[in-house]
């Protein structure tokens, strides 16, 4: 009876699974698409400056500035309601 011994992941990153062998064939959605999906630009609230109003994964606004590098989060109803009153969309 031949044993086969379960290697922990520790052995896998160090030798590698021979056993799974890489797959070729990427599927190119996953290359065409961006990171994150952007919703318009709004101006930031803290410089003022043009800044993309982009969606996080449990899809919630938010806008990060690469100027003054402020990043602000809208949670809220009343939040997200006056986000769309300043934002102006993006033509896609």
């Amino acid at each position: 009876m031949a044993s086969t011994k379960k290697r922990n992941w520790i052995d896998k990153l160090l030798v590698g699974d021979k056993q799974e062998k890489p797959s070729e064939d990427k599927p190119d959605e996953l290359i065409a698409q961006p990171a994150l999906r952007q919703l318009g630009i709004m101006e930031c609230l803290v410089c003022g400056r043009e800044v993309a109003v982009f969606l996080t994964r449990n899809r919630r606004p938010y806008t990060n500035c690469g100027f003054c590098l402020a990043r602000t989060f809208f949670n809220g109803s009343e939040s997200i309601r006056r986000l769309k009153k300043k934002m102006w969309p993006v033509e896609e």
